[in-house]
């Protein structure tokens, strides 16, 4: 019972009447009965370990307790299955309490079942008292009128479900694996046919042949285009960039000096263009 809560837990290899604690599986054919189902623990209970429990087989809901608390006196040695009912008075018949038997050892003396019952009746009455307080009482009652509810086989241990796991995982892991490659090319065909426009493709224009980087070109044909320089944008190399002489025509362009010619643009691949005029780099 030191599990975690809320497990299935697997049959016991000794039985509770040695002392046993073991939770090893036992052989092939063995016919020892399955632990219950623990749905919850009480805490701070002074008769020993008390839990909320559900039968193994039927799912009926039931209070168990492990007698290890401050009950030495009472320690049954034979096995006792009571039911006690109790009666309202009607107009025919008054209240009644009714006690019964339902399974005994067939081995155990009339003094044994007297004894038996006699204590497990007044530990019935503790384990009653002790989750039954005011803060208890609503869990204890919401868990001991529920209906019974069977359930099926489950896994029975963390380290089973745990591999398990493994297995899902390694299962997932090949079948994506095998479908990676039809994925791809679904995908493909997808987006391909998307993006492929749905009229006649346009006759793409014509280009210009090439033409250098910071050129401009004029009104011209296509087969001898006209071509224009623009001065650029920071001194050539070796050209004069201060104290520009107006009498030589220079004129300060863009930091540097520049030399106005006559021509008007286009000023062809020998000069440089500024404002529809040609002009070339002083001092070079």
């Amino acid at each position: 019972m030191r599990q975690a809560e809320n497990i299935w837990k697997g049959p016991v290899s000794v039985s509770l009447r040695s002392g046993g604690s073991s939770t090893k599986a036992p052989r092939a054919g063995s016919h020892e009965r399955l632990l219950d189902i623990i749905i919850r623990r009480y805490r701070r209970i002074l008769l020993g370990r008390l839990y909320q429990v559900r039968d193994a087989k039927t799912g009926a809901p039931s209070l168990d307790l492990h007698a290890t608390g401050r009950r030495p006196d009472f320690h049954p040695d034979v096995d006792v299955d009571m039911v006690v009912s109790a009666r309202a008075a009607t107009e025919h018949a008054p209240s009644r309490v009714r006690f019964r038997l339902a399974n005994v050892s067939e081995d155990a003396s009339d003094a044994d079942v007297a004894r038996v019952a006699e204590g497990a009746l007044s530990l019935a009455k503790a384990m009653v008292q002790a989750t039954c307080t005011r803060s208890e009482l609503a869990a204890t009652m919401a868990h001991l009128r529920a209906p019974a509810r069977p359930r099926g086989p489950i896994l029975r241990s963390r380290r089973h479900w745990r591999r398990a796991r493994r297995v899902l995982a390694r299962t997932w892991t090949n079948t994506l694996k095998s479908g990676y490659v039809s994925v791809v090319i679904a995908a493909a065909a997808i987006l391909g046919s998307i993006m492929m426009p749905s009229g006649a493709l346009e006759p793409t224009p014509t280009r210009p042949p090439h033409v250098p980087i910071g050129l401009v070109l004029a009104a011209s044909t296509p087969d001898a285009p006209e071509m224009s320089i623009e001065v650029p944008k920071r001194p050539l190399k070796g050209q004069k960039t201060k104290d520009c002489d107006p009498d030589a025509s220079e004129r300060l362009i863009n930091g540097a000096c520049w030399v106005a010619t006559d021509r008007q643009a286009p000023c062809g691949d020998k000069q440089y263009e500024h404002k529809g005029k040609c002009y070339r780099p002083a001092g070079m």
